[in-house]
């Protein structure tokens, strides 16, 4: 689908499955998305854009390979696009290790067209929010001059919405070592909570 808007958001779809993958790009076509769909996760790599707005869609099983890769992946490249997942044969175990890399949502198939046009819009929404924030506050020549690279790292995750445990995950650092940098973001910006910290940066 495609469209001579800019700010058009963009979902990005990762499954081995040809007929999933037509079935999900018609429902969210449907509902004004611009769809990009890929077989594998090598193709996703080669063509992922993490400028636009969007959100993806992770299959958890792609052929050979894990939707679980394409979650690592995001979080190498420091991605701000939120993901979902989905599975035919959901386990706890998985259901976990999803959420550790800071998955926004995990579906069982066959998924509830409503169910998943709502997670989707919400993740859009977080991906919005989480953009304006960046633009406002990432290089603010303040924050710049008083946080490490690592502390606004964390921060921002923080304001995301992120538990230390999936900041952790996201940094491949010890949530002991989230914790320290918590505190001393908190206390450089003269905050106590988190709560605080949302404050300060509307």
């Amino acid at each position: 689908m495609s469209t001579d808007r800019d700010d058009q958001e963009v979902i990005f779809i990762v499954d081995d499955d040809a007929a999933v993958r037509e079935s999900l790009c018609y429902l969210l076509g449907k509902a004004g998305f611009e769809t990009r769909s890929f077989s594998s996760v090598h193709e996703f790599c080669l063509e992922y854009d993490p400028k636009c707005i969007g959100c993806c869609i992770f299959d958890l099983r792609i052929g050979e390979e894990s939707g679980i890769e394409l979650a690592h992946y995001l979080n190498r490249i420091e991605s701000k696009h939120p993901f979902i997942f989905l599975t035919g044969f959901g386990t706890v175990s998985s259901a976990v290790e999803a959420m550790k890399q800071g998955a926004l949502n995990y579906l069982e198939k066959p998924v509830d067209p409503s169910q998943l046009l709502s997670c989707v819009k919400d993740a859009i929404e977080r991906h919005r929010k989480s953009m304006d924030k960046q633009l406002r506050f990432i290089h603010s020549p303040i924050i710049d001059q008083v946080l490490s690279e690592r502390e606004r790292q964390v921060m921002n995750l923080v304001l995301e919405g992120l538990l230390a445990k999936q900041i952790a995950s996201r940094l491949g650092i010890s949530t002991k070592t989230v914790e320290v940098h918590k505190s001393n973001m908190k206390r450089k910006l003269g905050v106590k909570s988190t709560v605080e910290l949302i404050r300060l940066m509307k």
